[in-house]
Formats: structure tokens, sequence, C-alpha cells
């Protein structure tokens, strides 16, 4: 039940960061140049709110499930405009302006976050959809979606993945990055990425995807290592 409960409260939290995040994106107090990976965080959160929905939906009484299930719809088009407006801000920010403040670098990683989310939201709908026969209409067109939707994130993953790293190295050679907590933004993206590719790989067509899954794994592990203790070795200061 108490899984429950906080689902129940979730959807109103998830939707209500996602309009704040799209306020930032008109608001005439914040300047293009303050964008950040970080505005990421908002659709990445709302996309874990749905998959999270939907692992729990079959508990849920038949209607109401159903209801869930229809919203769940409807909540992904807003996470998926919401990331991709933030995207375009982001892009616009790192080409045209001057690049974000050292201590933001490494919230560049955040960008992985909301493909990798967005696939398991969408293969747990698919799943969720089972329970509901009434619904084989939409799963039957769902699914044919995600097949072409997911190898388009993984390459796009790369891309970034590989974008990132090359700005990551810039700053390492010309500036240096200070230690701070969002050092944890290079863990979360890359684990998320790593469980996309993973999932993908358990289909017989991508399965020489499996390497690359193990291999960000590794990575995710060793950065929560690095991450961990430095936060142990140097506690941040108080002030």
């Amino acid at each position: 039940m108490f899984p429950l409960g906080l689902f129940s409260f979730d959807p109103h939290l998830g939707h209500l960061l996602a309009l704040i995040s799209y306020s930032f994106s008109v608001s005439q107090t914040i300047e293009i140049t303050q964008a950040n990976g970080a505005w990421l965080l908002p659709p990445a959160g709302l996309f874990v709110n749905i998959f999270a929905g939907n692992f729990l939906i079959a508990h849920f009484p038949g209607f109401i499930g159903h209801s869930l299930l229809i919203f769940h719809v409807f909540a992904l088009g807003i996470a998926f405009f919401s990331y991709f407006l933030m995207l375009s801000l982001l892009f616009h920010q790192l080409y045209c302006c001057p690049p974000p403040l050292r201590e933001m670098a490494p919230a560049l990683a955040v960008p992985l976050a909301p493909p990798g989310v967005s696939v398991i939201a969408l293969l747990s709908l698919e799943k969720a959809l089972d329970h509901f026969p009434q619904l084989a209409s939409l799963q039957n067109n769902l699914s044919p979606f995600i097949h072409v939707y997911i190898p388009f994130v993984i390459g796009y993953g790369c891309f970034w993945a590989i974008l990132a790293a090359l700005i990551m190295a810039r700053y390492v050679k010309e500036k240096n990055i200070p230690f701070t907590l969002g050092f944890w933004a290079f863990v979360f993206p890359v684990a998320a990425f790593g469980i996309t590719i993973f999932l993908t790989a358990q289909n017989l067509l991508f399965s020489f995807l499996n390497g690359v899954a193990i291999f960000l794994w590794g990575i995710s592990l060793l950065l929560w290592s690095f991450t961990t203790y430095k936060n142990l070795l140097h506690p941040l200061p108080r002030n």
C-alpha cells in the first residue's frame, strides 16, 4: 500500500516540475546563458514517475488502472515536449553563448538520463497494457513505435555521450573542475542509459549490445565509487 500511496501523490509533483521547467523557457528573468544540463531533470523525473506507475498498474482496480494507463500516454507527451524544449535551450547555450560555469560542467551528463528512462517508460507501458485486453489496439500501435524509437535513442545517446566527453575534456584541460555534489550528475544518467541498452539487448536483433551494457555498468560503478570516495575524503565546507 505504501508504494501505491506514494504514486498517488507523484503524478501531481511530476507534472508540476514539468510546468516549472516550461516556465524557465518563457521567463523574462532567466537568461539563456543560465541554461545547463540540470534543466533536464524535471522531464527525467516525469518519465521515472510514469514507468514506476506502470509497474503498479496491475494492483489498481480495473477502471482506475485503465484510466491511469491512458493518463500515462498523455503524460508521455508532456515529458517528451518538456525534454526536447530543455534540450534545445541547452544546445543553444552551448553553441551560441559562453560555456556554463565550470562548477556546472558535470550537469552535461544529465541529458543522457531522459532518453534512457523514456525507453523504460515505454517498455513498462507496453507490458502494463497486457492487463487490459480492451486496449489491445493501443498496444498494437505502440509496439512498432517502440521498436523504431529505441535504436534512435541509442544513437542519440552515443552522440551525446561523445559530445559531453569532448566538452568535459576541454573543461579539464583549460579550467579544471572543482569537486562538488554536482559530480553525482555523472552517475544516474550513465546508469539509466546502460539499463536502456541492456533492455534493448534482450531482443535477439540487438543482442550485440550486451557488451556495451556491461561496459556502461562498469563505468557507472566506477563513477559512483569515485564520487563516494571524494565525498568521504573531502566533506563539503559548511559555508
